[in-house]
């Protein structure tokens, strides 16, 4: 459903913290910050007298203060990324790339059993390795494109219930 249009600007207790070029990746923000609790306005980019976007302007995504480092944390890696965590009602709140063996964890603690042949035992060994490896995200443990444990960045993230983002999202 299109959203109506926004016209905000920054004052005293909001922030913009992202600039995207369409109106479907400004959604795809919308709904990575809901997923995480971050209530959140998109505004409409300046328009020239021509119709076309001004230069420079963009759908600008804004937040509260408050919540403007957990925003900013909850987009990190939106734009690259290719897998999302979603909470046990579907809605995506975590670039699977960007995950940390805690955030792994605390995914696991709230999932469900995964399809597929896979365990949550087998999902927790990926948070293990991260911490074996000593590396900060999930993406690290692939940076080289090889498996891991015979197992590929695509195969860890079907088994952890992750959503496989079908558009390009450009900001």
């Amino acid at each position: 459903m299109p959203r109506a249009p926004v016209y905000a600007c920054a004052v005293n207790d909001t922030t913009p913290i992202a600039v995207l070029s369409s109106p479907q990746g400004a959604d795809e923000a919308v709904d990575l910050l809901h997923g995480n609790g971050i209530k959140c306005a998109v505004a409409n980019p300046v328009l020239t007298t021509f119709g076309a976007n001004q230069m420079g302007s963009g759908y600008t995504v804004i937040v509260a203060d408050e919540d403007r480092k957990r925003a900013k944390e909850a987009l990190e890696g939106m734009l690259a990324a290719k897998w999302f965590l979603r909470t046990s009602s579907g809605q995506r709140y975590h670039a699977f790339e960007t995950a940390t063996s805690d955030e792994i964890r605390e995914h696991l603690a709230e999932a469900r059993e995964p399809d597929g042949g896979w365990s949550t035992t087998d999902i927790g060994q990926l948070a293990d390795l991260l911490d074996q490896h000593r590396h900060p995200y999930v993406g690290k443990l692939f940076k080289h494109g090889r498996p891991l444990e015979g197992r590929t960045l695509d195969e860890w993230a079907v088994a952890c219930g992750c959503e496989h983002v079908h558009t390009d999202v450009h900001g």
